[in-house]
């Protein structure tokens, strides 16, 4: 019996220790813990210098009357905001930071998926990539795919590419590319199961392929792209970074940190119809095409694609249309061109409960915008 009993024990270790060798991001999996707002240092990462040239976000003069209700404080508190950062005509007209400090990096989570866009656009704009009806398979010629999937088939997350992007399978796809150290065996592994333009099915491995076809088209990688022509002409204030794996790949599909400020940089381009300080940035041909939902797509209900354009989410609030970033724990900069407005959520959590494809928790930070901005 003891015998047995041995020999189970060592059975259970011996298929332990090959699931570790089988799946070594497992490994990172459990020193990093769950993923988290601050965790950079778990991953190799390459630094987008802040430009010798910033400009300051000024505060508003009204900024000095503006507060928000104890009871909204505690809803969002409810959910661990970090910072909440509220603009108007350019200016900040609130600013409070919960858990952090303004200088903090912090992850976006998926925000990263809508600068990723902002590149995409930048590139279109500048030649290195045709439009986006540029079909994707020339970059790949060697991979497994539709030759009619078209870089706005990407862009929409309707690629039919095969990805598992469910976060809750420590075996998916997603989890993977979150952890792993070499991302080129789940690009390799890529390949078309359902005709493309026709479904929405949010993957990140579409932002993975982004990245990679504009590191080919443009021959720089994703965050020297980004430094050149999108973090020094913004001005922004602060060094910004981008996790990569041991080769270098940048996970351009959820690992990008910066200041609060500067992701409200970010939604005061697409805002300002992509100028910045008198710098025309990206064009506002693009950021039009970017912020307009894919209606001409279903998702898995059956629903219009009214709530997603290209990578980036889309709202209805008071009978206003408004385009978001939004990330894994409630990462959020909301654009709001009729208060010619930016509103930057940045925290731990958010709620799995959607209404109309938006999280509940949208609901509150934007109340709290509009209480301030009416």
């Amino acid at each position: 019996m003891m015998k047995r009993m041995i020999w189970a024990v060592v059975g259970v270790l011996l298929a332990i220790l090959i699931v570790f060798i089988a799946n070594p991001y497992l490994i990172k999996l459990i020193k990093c813990d769950l993923p988290e707002i601050d965790n950079y240092k778990c991953s190799p990462y390459k630094t987008i210098p802040k430009p010798d040239l910033t400009f300051a976000l000024e505060k508003s003069p009204l900024a000095a009357s503006v507060n928000i209700s104890d009871s909204i404080i505690k809803q969002m508190q409810l959910y661990k905001t970090s910072a909440f950062i509220v603009i108007q005509d350019g200016k900040i007209l609130y600013e409070k930071y919960f858990s952090i400090s303004d200088t903090d990096k912090i992850k976006s989570f998926s925000v990263a998926k809508s600068i990723l866009s902002l590149l995409i656009g930048i590139a279109i704009d500048r030649g290195f990539i045709p439009s986006v009806a540029q079909k994707i398979k020339p970059y790949f010629p060697d991979m497994d795919l539709s030759d009619s999937i078209t870089i706005r088939d990407l862009l929409t997350m309707s690629s039919g590419l095969k990805w598992n992007e469910n976060f809750d399978n420590p075996f998916s796809d997603v989890v993977k590319a979150f952890y792993t150290d070499n991302l080129k065996p789940l690009i390799n592994k890529t390949k078309s199961v359902y005709p493309p333009g026709k479904q929405f099915s949010y993957k990140c491995i579409n932002s993975i392929l982004l990245g990679q076809i504009l590191e080919k088209a443009s021959g720089m990688s994703v965050t020297d792209f980004a430094y050149k022509y999108l973090w020094q002409p913004l001005g922004s204030e602060s060094d910004a970074l981008w996790s990569t794996d041991k080769n270098g790949i940048v996970k351009v599909f959820c690992c990008f940190y910066a200041t609060p400020r500067d992701y409200a940089r970010l939604g005061m381009l697409i805002l300002n119809g992509g100028v910045i300080n008198g710098n025309v940035i990206v064009s506002k041909d693009y950021l039009d095409q970017m912020i307009s939902p894919a209606l001409y797509l279903r998702d898995n209900t059956g629903d219009s694609v009214y709530y997603y354009g290209y990578h980036i989410w889309i709202t209805r609030y008071r009978g206003l249309t408004i385009p978001y970033m939004q990330g894994m724990f409630g990462q959020y900069v909301f654009i709001i061109p009729e208060k010619n407005a930016v509103v930057v959520r940045l925290g731990e959590k958010r709620s799995r409960q959607m209404v109309h494809h938006t999280p509940i928790d949208v609901e509150i930070y934007l109340n709290a915008a509009f209480d301030i901005l009416n």
